[in-house]
Protein backbone atom coordinates (compact mmCIF):
# COMPACT_ATOMS: atom_id res chain seq x y z
CA UNK A 1 0.00 0.00 0.00
CA UNK A 2 1.14 3.89 -0.55
CA UNK A 3 1.09 6.80 1.43
CA UNK A 4 -1.68 9.14 0.98
CA UNK A 5 0.50 11.90 0.50
CA UNK A 6 0.62 13.04 -3.52
CA UNK A 7 -1.62 10.39 -4.67
CA UNK A 8 -1.17 9.93 -8.16
CA UNK A 9 2.17 10.81 -7.79
CA UNK A 10 2.83 7.82 -5.26
CA UNK A 11 0.91 5.60 -6.75
CA UNK A 12 3.07 5.69 -10.13
CA UNK A 13 6.51 6.04 -8.25
CA UNK A 14 5.38 2.74 -6.24
CA UNK A 15 4.47 1.01 -9.58
CA UNK A 16 7.97 1.94 -10.89
CA UNK A 17 9.58 0.59 -7.71
CA UNK A 18 7.87 -3.09 -7.81
CA UNK A 19 8.89 -3.33 -11.79
CA UNK A 20 13.11 -2.33 -10.63
CA UNK A 21 12.62 -4.69 -7.63
CA UNK A 22 11.36 -7.76 -9.39
CA UNK A 23 13.58 -7.19 -13.00
CA UNK A 24 16.25 -9.37 -11.84
CA UNK A 25 13.94 -12.36 -11.03
CA UNK A 26 12.02 -11.22 -14.41
CA UNK A 27 15.85 -11.19 -16.13
CA UNK A 28 16.50 -14.85 -14.71
CA UNK A 29 12.83 -16.35 -15.09
CA UNK A 30 13.15 -14.75 -19.06
CA UNK A 31 16.36 -17.11 -19.47
CA UNK A 32 14.77 -20.30 -18.24
CA UNK A 33 11.19 -20.23 -20.19
CA UNK A 34 11.67 -17.52 -22.89
CA UNK A 35 8.44 -15.74 -21.24
CA UNK A 36 7.49 -13.95 -18.34
CA UNK A 37 6.50 -10.45 -17.04
CA UNK A 38 5.74 -8.34 -14.57
CA UNK A 39 3.00 -6.63 -13.10
CA UNK A 40 2.66 -4.10 -10.38
CA UNK A 41 -0.59 -3.60 -8.53
CA UNK A 42 -0.84 -1.05 -6.28
CA UNK A 43 -3.45 0.52 -4.00
CA UNK A 44 -3.32 3.54 -1.96
CA UNK A 45 -3.57 3.31 1.63
CA UNK A 46 -7.02 5.05 1.26
CA UNK A 47 -8.22 2.90 -1.61
CA UNK A 48 -6.74 4.89 -4.53
CA UNK A 49 -6.49 2.98 -7.67
CA UNK A 50 -3.62 3.26 -10.39
CA UNK A 51 -4.76 2.85 -13.65
CA UNK A 52 -2.49 0.58 -14.42
CA UNK A 53 -3.52 -1.94 -12.64
CA UNK A 54 -6.36 -2.66 -15.29
CA UNK A 55 -3.75 -3.05 -17.65
CA UNK A 56 -1.85 -5.76 -15.34
CA UNK A 57 -4.89 -6.97 -14.26
CA UNK A 58 -5.76 -7.55 -18.29
CA UNK A 59 -2.09 -8.76 -18.69
CA UNK A 60 -2.54 -11.25 -16.06
CA UNK A 61 -5.60 -12.63 -18.00
CA UNK A 62 -7.85 -11.68 -15.03
CA UNK A 63 -10.93 -9.04 -14.92
CA UNK A 64 -10.88 -7.65 -11.61
CA UNK A 65 -13.46 -5.09 -9.99
CA UNK A 66 -11.58 -2.73 -8.35
CA UNK A 67 -13.81 -2.33 -5.58
CA UNK A 68 -13.95 -5.70 -4.61
CA UNK A 69 -10.21 -5.85 -4.61
CA UNK A 70 -10.17 -2.58 -2.63
CA UNK A 71 -12.46 -3.80 -0.11
CA UNK A 72 -10.74 -7.26 0.27
CA UNK A 73 -7.15 -6.04 0.48
CA UNK A 74 -8.15 -3.40 3.29
CA UNK A 75 -10.17 -6.06 4.87
CA UNK A 76 -7.06 -7.99 4.72
CA UNK A 77 -5.20 -5.09 6.79
CA UNK A 78 -7.25 -5.01 8.84
CA UNK A 79 -7.66 -8.78 10.14
CA UNK A 80 -5.88 -9.36 13.66
CA UNK A 81 -2.80 -11.91 13.46
CA UNK A 82 -3.83 -14.21 15.97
Amino acid sequence: MVPFDDMLESLWKARLNEIVKYTPIHNHLRSLVKVASIEAIVLGSLGSWNAANDTGFRNLGQVQNREAFSSSLIAGFRTPIT
